[in-house]
């Protein structure tokens, strides 16, 4: 494997506030704005994937204004190819509101209004191309039949990974199936309880059934890795002071799938993938986890040493 990736996604300006207070429904809280950085959760990824050297490729579709040309840029200065960006000027600019609270965070996701895209023909030939397609249902759900367009990407011989968030689950029926072409499926706690909730305790067993390896996040606590008859594997995480939790789970995501780009097992992957997101909340935006391989082990011998594992 060449370790070539593309990703289908969408690159967001994020808004950051810090918050006086956590609220529930039917506060009101004092938010203090702090700054603006580029962001997105596949971008994020595919930025973080490119820092390792790999090749890497990012299909969205943009409405080519200053905002728009501006995080392009940003994201090829990253190491990403953006050549393969289409163009609709009737989208708005995408942004993310990031409140933050003693290093964690609440993030509202404006609505992108992308619908009914068709891939181009040279965008096609690129996904044919690939060694990994890295995506989410709802990215997938912007191409109108996304059934399609997932066929097309393991047709193509690609490993397909998705980022499984609750709020991307639209279409229970649907989404299963299409969950269960996946080769990888990166579950953090909100989507497991949401997927327990819609397809019952044993919905793991089942799509690992069909083929997927299920990777499953959990902060400070680690990961775990189930992957079909094999026994689990779990990775404890960090004892580190987070900065910005935003673009952990992004830095996860890419630097397990740079492991299985090398050939890593999957308990190298989960354990460089664990070190990665660690040292990148130590940063203040969603990139802080764009880095060498080297740096990742660099942190990841200092912690061993200390014994700061969890």
């Amino acid at each position: 494997m060449n370790g070539v990736m593309v990703v289908i996604g969408t690159n967001d300006l994020d808004e950051y506030y810090e918050m006086d207070t956590v609220p529930v429904m039917g506060d009101k809280v004092v938010c203090k704005f702090l700054e603006t950085k580029v962001g997105g959760m596949l971008a994020n990824a595919a930025a973080v994937y490119a820092g390792y050297g790999c090749k890497t490729y990012m299909i969205d579709c943009v409405n080519g204004g200053p905002q728009s040309e501006n995080m392009e840029r940003e994201l090829r200065e990253c190491g990403v190819d953006t050549s393969y960006f289409s163009v609709d000027a009737s989208l708005p600019d995408p942004r993310c509101l990031i409140m933050l609270k003693g290093g964690e965070r609440v993030i509202f996701v404006m609505d992108r209004k992308k619908r009914d895209l068709k891939l181009t023909a040279d965008q096609g030939r690129l996904i044919a191309e690939a060694d990994i397609v890295y995506s989410s249902l709802s990215e997938l759900r912007a191409f109108g039949a996304e059934e399609h367009i997932t066929e097309r990407i393991v047709a193509s011989g690609a490993k397909l990974a998705l980022d499984v968030e609750a709020g991307t689950l639209a279409e229970p029926e649907k989404d299963f199936l299409l969950l269960g072409w996946a080769d990888y499926l990166f579950i953090n706690s909100g989507s497991h309880r949401r997927l327990s909730e819609l397809y019952g305790g044993d919905y793991g067993e089942r799509l690992r059934e069909m083929g997927a390896a299920l990777v499953y996040t959990k902060g400070s606590r680690g990961c775990s890795v189930y992957a079909g008859d094999g026994e689990p594997i779990h990775v404890p995480g960090y004892k580190v002071k987070a900065v910005d939790t935003t673009g952990a789970g992004d830095t996860f995501n890419a630097s397990f799938l740079y492991g299985v780009s090398r050939g890593w097992t999957l308990r190298e992957c989960a354990e460089f993938a664990n070190a990665a997101a660690a040292r990148a909340i130590g940063f203040m935006g969603a990139r802080g986890g764009v880095a060498t391989e080297a740096a990742v082990e660099q942190f990841k011998e200092q912690f061993l040493t200390g014994g700061n594992q969890s």
